[in-house]
C-alpha cells in the first residue's frame, strides 16, 4: 500500500527537493505551504496541494488527516525576520502540527530543527547530546521548538526523530550560501580575482541533495530511526581559506592576494562588525541591493537573489562549527556530495544555467 506523506513548507527550497524526491520514491505526497502560489512546482510533478499556515491550528489539523508520515520542514529561516513571525512558525506550528499528528494516528514524524541549536560549539565534534546555547532568534525559536516537540511526542506511539542540518546550499537556494556567492560575484566581476582570507576556524556544509537523501532514508527505516536525533553534514569541515577557495573556483575567479589572520585578532574583528549600527548594515544592504540590480539587468539576469547582510550571519564565522554525523551510519546512506566543493561547483553551474549568476 502507497504511503502518504505530508511535507510542510514544500513551497520552499528543502520542500521542492523532498516532494520530488519522495515522489520518486514511491510516495503519495501532500505539499503544504502558506500559498497555492508557491505550490506550483510541487502540484506539477503530483503533489496534492494545500495551502495553510502553521500558525492556524484547524487548518493543520486538516492538511494532517490521513497521512502516514509527516516531514516538518516549514519554518521560518530568514535571520533578520522579526521574533514574532519565527515563534508564530518555529514555536506555535510545532504544537499544531504535532497535536494534529498525534489526533489523527500519524504513524512516523520527522521534525526538522537545526545544528544552530547547539550555538558555538562547546565540544568538537559536536553530538546530539552536546551542550544547547543558541545565540541569536532563529536559533532560540528553533531550540524551543524542538524541546517542545520532544515533550508532546513523549511516550506517545509514534516513530519521532529529529534532524539538525548544517548550513544548507544548492541548486534553488536564494539564502545562505547563495548570498555570498551573489556577493563575491559583484565584488570580483570586473577582475574575475578576489584576495583569499584565512583563518584556522572550520565549518561544516551540506548539500540539499544529501539532506533530501537522508529524510527518505529515515522516513524508510522507522525501525531504526525512532526517538533519535541525527546532525547531517558533509564529510569534510572546512577552514575559512577552504571555503573561500572552494567558492572562487566555483565562480571561476583567481585567487588574489592571501590574508592569513590569527584567531584572536579574527574574533576582534567579527565582535566589531556584529556591534555596527543597524544604520550601517542598512546602508551597506541598500548600496549591495542597488549594485546587484544593475548587474542582473546589465547580465539579463533573474532576480532571484537578494545578496545582503545580515549581523547574525557572523556568528557562524567565530568558533569551530564542526558536528558528529556518526549516527547517520545506521541508515547506509552514502553522500552524492561529500565535499563541499564539488557540491558548491554543481550549484554554481545549476545558478549560471538558470541565468541567477552572471
Amino acid at each position: 500500500m502507497e504511503k502518504k506523506v505530508l511535507i510542510t513548507g514544500a513551497g520552499g527550497f528543502i520542500g521542492k527537493k523532498l516532494t520530488k524526491a519522495f515522489i520518486e520514491g514511491g510516495f503519495s505526497v501532500r505539499a503544504m505551504d502558506i500559498s497555492l502560489e508557491f505550490l506550483k512546482e510541487p502540484a506539477a510533478l503530483g503533489a496534492e496541494p494545500v495551502a495553510a499556515r502553521l500558525e492556524d491550528r484547524d487548518a493543520v489539523s486538516s492538511a494532517a488527516a490521513g497521512v502516514n508520515t509527516v516531514i516538518a520542514a516549514g519554518a521560518v529561516f530568514d535571520l533578520g525576520a522579526p521574533l514574532a513571525a519565527m515563534r508564530a512558525a518555529n514555536v506555535d506550528g510545532v504544537r499544531n502540527l504535532v497535536e494534529a499528528s498525534l489526533k489523527h494516528g500519524v504513524e512516523q514524524y520527522i521534525h526538522f530543527s537545526t545544528v544552530g541549536v547547539y550555538g558555538r560549539p562547546a565540544e568538537i565534534p559536536c553530538r546530539p547530546g552536546s551542550p544547547k546555547n543558541p545565540r541569536n532568534n532563529y536559533e532560540r525559536t528553533k531550540w524551543e521548538g524542538e524541546q517542545l516537540f520532544w515533550s508532546l511526542v513523549k511516550d506517545k506511539p509514534i516513530c519521532a526523530t529529529a534532524v539538525r542540518p548544517t548550513l544548507v546550499y544548492g541548486p534553488g537556494s536564494k539564502y545562505g550560501h547563495a548570498m555570498f556567492l551573489s556577493i563575491f560575484e559583484l565584488m570580483g566581476l570586473r577582475k574575475k580575482r578576489l584576495p583569499v582570507l584565512a583563518s584556522s576556524y572550520k565549518n561544516h556544509h551540506v548539500h540539499v541533495d544529501d539532506v533530501v537523501g537522508v529524510l527518505l532514508s529515515i522516513a524508510k527505516r522507522p525501525d531504526v530511526v525512532r526517538n533519535k536525533i541525527y546532525n547531517i553534514a558533509d564529510t569534510l569541515p572546512l577552514g575559512v581559506e577552504g571555503f573561500y577557495k572552494s567558492l572562487l573556483d566555483a565562480l571561476q575567479f583567481s585567487y588574489g592576494a592571501q590574508v592569513n589572520i590569527p584567531r584572536l585578532l579574527w574574533n576582534i574583528g567579527i565582535s566589531l562588525f556584529t556591534h555596527f549600527p543597524n544604520f550601517i548594515f542598512n546602508r551597506i544592504n541598500a548600496d549591495i541591493g542597488k549594485k546587484w540590480s544593475w548587474l542582473c539587468t546589465r547580465h539579463s539576469l533573474e532576480p532571484a537573489l537578494k545578496p545582503r547582510f545580515d549581523r547574525d550571519w557572523l556568528g557562524y564565522f567565530k568558533g569551530d562549527h564542526i558536528y558528529d554525523t556518526s549516527g547517520l551510519d545506521e541508515l547506509g546512506y552514502q553522500f552524492k556530495y561529500p565535499l563541499f566543493k564539488d557540491g558548491v561547483k554543481a550549484t554554481v553551474e545549476w545558478y549560471r544555467e538558470h541565468r541567477w549568476l552572471a
